[in-house]
This record gives C-alpha cells, structure tokens and sequence, in this order.
C-alpha cells in the first residue's frame, strides 16, 4: 500500500479506517495519494521559506483533500452503521 504517514499524521484517531478504506476503494487510495503530494509539496516550500504564497496556496490543497477523505470515512461510516443498526420497526413487545 502506498505512504500514508502524513494522513495518518494529520488523522491518526482514524488510521484503521483509512487503511481499510484505502485498500477496498480506488478512488479514496488516489485521494490519500493527492494529500500525500500535497503535503510533501507544503513540506517543502515550508522549508524554502522565501515563497510564502505558494506555502499557503499548498496548505489549503492540503487541507480541502484532507477535509474530502474525512467526509468519505464519516459516510462510510454512517453507511455501516446504518447496515448494523437492528430493525425494530414492526416488533412488539411480548411480556
């Protein structure tokens, strides 16, 4: 699987739901990889520190692909847990 360590980084409560994700769903594994770039790309003209606009302009890149894969897994998530919730409607009670 590819690197993760900078979503894992920014996400770590939500690292086995990322793994699993990824490893299930193209599309996610390619949003994971575009913030994996982005991220390196922040890294970097961090550190150059002379272009401080193109830092920013990486930073918000970052930041919306971060805020699309977290929108995936809380819907992911509310899929599952609709699928696992029991189905109580038309069950009486019989005491």
């Amino acid at each position: 699987m590819q690197n993760l360590s900078a979503l894992l980084q920014r996400l770590p409560t939500r690292e086995l739901e990322i793994r699993r994700f990824a490893a299930r769903d193209e599309e996610f594994r390619c949003a994971c990889e575009d913030y994996e770039l982005a991220a390196q790309a922040l890294r970097h003209w961090e550190r150059e520190g002379h272009n401080a606009d193109r830092a920013s302009e990486y930073r918000q890149i970052a930041n919306e692909i971060a805020d699309e894969i977290v929108a995936c897994l809380d819907s992911a998530s509310t899929r599952t847990m609709t699928r696992l919730k029991p189905k109580v409607s038309g069950m009486t009670n019989h005491q």
